[in-house]
């Protein structure tokens, strides 16, 4: 069984975009993402079975915990499927690859280290200019975040981001979308990199996706946040000045992904 792929990062960071990309490769399956509350009781779930486990006797503890992490992982997958309401299951469930698009679900990092162990997942986060996100964040319906706010859930998932490079510095790719979206040499180089990563083969439409690149959350009716809200938008870049100098986060992110030959936040 594959170690699944968590597709992550802040919301309108370009996870629906990669999880379509990932969907191009042979045999692979990328469930939508459940509300945001059902990963986390799906994780619930997992914790209670995992210590019903260390509870029982003999006869689950000769499987093993290498297959118990299995079956948890097992479990996760059919609970995904069924929150999916996907209308073929059965296909579904018999793809060799298989993994969630979950906006914001590295704040699950630690639980799903602790419940599926070594089948933990590769995690997948996408990373955008945060002005970007944020205008992005203004248009829709759910979005109207004040720069305090938005800065607050940023610091925290990039905070996220930096444990999960130093834990889990191999299973951990960074995808800055908006560099992929720049140039098609590096965006097929990085690409290529990433299937490896996940054991996935690429199939021919992989490339047809690489090579006609949608833009990540545009919305053809939206108007431009910097003219609707510039009070806002020039509040954001003031503050997000002062975080980035103040905190290094994407300073120090740069240094632990030099250190694992993984992809940079600055281009190429």
């Amino acid at each position: 069984m594959a170690r699944p792929p968590v597709i992550c990062g802040m919301g309108r960071s370009g996870t629906t975009l990669i999880k379509a990309l990932v969907m191009t490769g042979a045999d692979v399956v990328i469930y939508p993402e459940p509300r945001h509350t059902c990963l986390g009781r799906a994780l619930d779930l997992l914790e209670e079975v995992r210590e019903l486990y260390g509870r029982r006797g003999p006869g689950w503890q000769a499987m093993g915990e290498g297959r118990v992490e299995q079956i948890l992982a097992y479990i996760l997958r059919q609970v995904l499927c069924g929150i999916a309401g996907n209308s073929d299951p059965v296909r579904c469930s018999s793809r060799l690859h298989w993994g969630v698009k979950q906006p914001n679900g590295e704040r699950h990092f630690d639980r799903l280290e602790g419940v599926l162990g070594n089948m933990a997942p590769f995690y997948l986060y996408c990373c955008r200019e945060p002005l970007g996100v944020y205008e992005s964040y203004l248009v829709m319906e759910w979005g109207d975040l004040v720069p305090k706010a938005f800065l607050k859930k940023l610091k925290e998932s990039l905070e996220t981001v930096l444990r999960m490079l130093e834990v889990a510095p191999g299973r951990t790719v960074l995808l800055p979308v908006h560099l992929l979206s720049a140039e098609v040499g590096y965006r097929r180089q990085a690409v290529g990199q990433l299937f490896r990563t996940l054991g996935i083969t690429p199939a021919d439409r992989t490339e047809e996706f690489v090579e006609s690149w949608p833009p990540a959350n545009t919305r053809d009716q939206a108007p431009a946040p910097s003219r609707v809200f510039p009070e806002k938008v020039r509040e954001l870049l003031d503050r997000l000045a002062r975080m980035l100098i103040s905190n290094r986060l994407v300073e120090r992110c740069n240094e632990l992904i030099s250190r694992h030959n993984l992809t940079s936040l600055h281009a190429p």
